[in-house]
């Protein structure tokens, strides 16, 4: 019996395909969907909203604030240094706030919120990781969301009762404050976690990359809600309109969680799945040493190399975007579309070319799966795939992404004219489909309990990486001339370490 097994396993072998019963027994293929394709939708559909509707809700009393901030921190400067240039009523005109010293000023005030606001995604990530684990999506999502509605219209009230006051400038320093360590990315890492417990293997790099796409159509409301508030909030004087705005928003947001979002605990903490299942890969397992050849495993090492890489990446990436073609823009609608394209196609990208790819792969490895000569039923789930093939896969799309990415830059610093720098950076944001790619990865990797603290690991070295570049290419900003040929060189090198990373990946033991 045991030499007719063997044959029958070679020349399976030989014929190029897999059988899910010989090779599915130690627990490295993935079982069939566990959820199906409408429950995915329907998951997905309760998410967008959030991703939607919040950047409004943020950026509007955000912009409101910043107003306000300027303001006190023009009329300290020229409480100290000149008083006589401040009106006895209303606020100080807008053109003595471009002084030196104020502007000076006002520099420090956004070195300090931006120290404050590094602190708090960190610890936002942690606190996000750690109820999430402990309750279900959508009772975190409602309190995340209520808890800033709160704040809202708290502030709405203070603003529009207390005008350019101490306590409404209090207030709003608490607000600020509040929304460094409660913001969008918070909610956008719940959502991602959900997805990766309620979501089967098989759909869940697309169900991934669609929720990044509109996540990255989300963040638009940074390039739109500007217009929007200086259109309809022309002063300061309207900052409580802009928390009611901001409130009925989240409001809104609310009520769509509430009726579209699937209620499902994660299923490491349902009782009907196995232990094995439960535990599953352990993250510490994959850094030990081989127990035969006694080599030790990179492989993540190699993943936090990938993931600092590509968070640093970003900053050099916006300022060789931002300084491109500078002095060279002839319209607000060139500027936009500068802004803007790199955004389009990595919703392209990331909604419609990974889905695609995925798709046809999965077919082309379910047909190997497939017993030669079977066609498939109508309804028929797709058979058991090997785990890690899906993961090379995903790592392949992440290198390729990475390539187009930093070949994009390239075309983007040399550029002859604006038809072809606007094309290469259409193209460039067609390589941002390596970070949801690469969450699949991830969470494959881990075990069923440990897929939150694998996201969050991903999340905060990800912005460790764009915190230290940042400090980096704020320096260049200091310059006369901001060499954006450097910025674009150090883009390509962190993007060579990045496939380099990926490659060593792809080559563990583990994949």
């Amino acid at each position: 019996m045991t030499g007719e097994k063997s044959t029958t396993n070679s020349n399976d072998a030989a014929s190029g395909r897999y059988e899910p019963k010989e090779q599915c027994d130690d627990g490295s293929c993935l079982s069939p969907s566990r959820a199906t394709t409408s429950r995915v939708s329907s998951l997905v559909a309760g998410l967008v909203p959030i991703v939607l509707i919040i950047p409004f809700a943020e950026t509007v009393p955000a912009i409101v604030a910043t107003r306000v901030f300027r303001q006190e921190v023009c009329r300290s400067w020229y409480a100290a240094e000149d008083p006589g240039k401040i009106p006895l009523d209303g606020p100080i005109p807008h053109e003595l706030c471009f002084a030196a010293g104020v502007e000076q000023r006002w520099g420090a005030v956004i070195e300090l919120y931006r120290v404050i606001d590094r602190i708090g995604f960190l610890m936002g990530i942690c606190l996000a990781y750690t109820v999430a684990r402990k309750f279900e999506h959508k009772p975190v999502i409602l309190t995340i969301l209520g808890v800033s509605l709160l704040y809202n219209v708290v502030n709405a009230g203070l603003q529009s009762s207390f005008q350019s006051s101490e306590i409404a400038n209090f207030a709003l320093a608490q607000w600020a404050a509040f929304k460094a360590f409660v913001r969008e990315q918070m909610l956008v890492f719940v959502g991602n976690l959900a997805i990766a417990d309620m979501v089967s293997a098989e759909q869940r790099t697309v169900a991934l990359s669609k929720f990044s796409a509109w996540a990255t159509l989300g963040q638009m409301a940074e390039f739109i809600c500007p217009m929007l508030v200086g259109f309809g909030l022309p002063s300061t004087k309207h900052a409580g309109l802009a928390f009611v705005c901001a409130a009925v928003l989240q409001a809104g947001c609310m009520l769509c969680v509430w009726f579209l979002l699937p209620a499902a605990r994660p299923q490491y903490q349902s009782e009907k799945v196995p232990q094995r299942d439960v535990d599953g890969p352990q993250l510490q397992d994959l850094a030990q040493q081989h127990s035969l050849t006694g080599r030790r495993n990179w492989l993540l090492c190699s993943f936090a190399v990938y993931a600092l890489m590509a968070g640093a990446s970003r900053s050099f990436a916006v300022m060789t975007v931002s300084t491109s073609r500078l002095g060279r823009v002839s319209s607000m609608i060139e500027l936009g579309a500068m802004l803007m394209l790199p955004m389009v196609g990595s919703i392209v990208a990331q909604m419609m070319l990974i889905p695609l790819a995925v798709k046809r792969f999965s077919r082309t490895l379910s047909a190997r799966v497939r017993p030669q000569g079977e066609a498939p039923a109508q309804g028929e789930p797709v058979p058991n795939i090997p785990a890690d093939a899906l993961d090379r896969f995903n790592i392949n799309i992440a290198m390729i992404s990475l390539l187009v990415s930093a070949a994009a830059l390239i075309v983007v610093s040399l550029a002859p004219s604006p038809a072809v720098h606007f094309i290469a950076l259409f193209v460039f944001g067609l390589g941002a489909g390596h970070t949801p790619v690469m969450r699949s990865v991830i969470i494959s990797m881990a075990g069923s309990s440990q897929k939150g603290f694998a996201l969050a690991a991903m999340e905060v070295i990800m912005q460790l990486g764009l915190v230290l570049s940042t400090d980096v290419t704020s320096r260049f900003v200091a310059l006369d001339s901001i060499p954006i040929y450097a910025t674009t060189l150090v883009h390509g090198v962190q993007m060579l370490v990045a496939i380099l990373a990926l490659s060593i990946m792809k080559g563990s033991s583990r994949l």
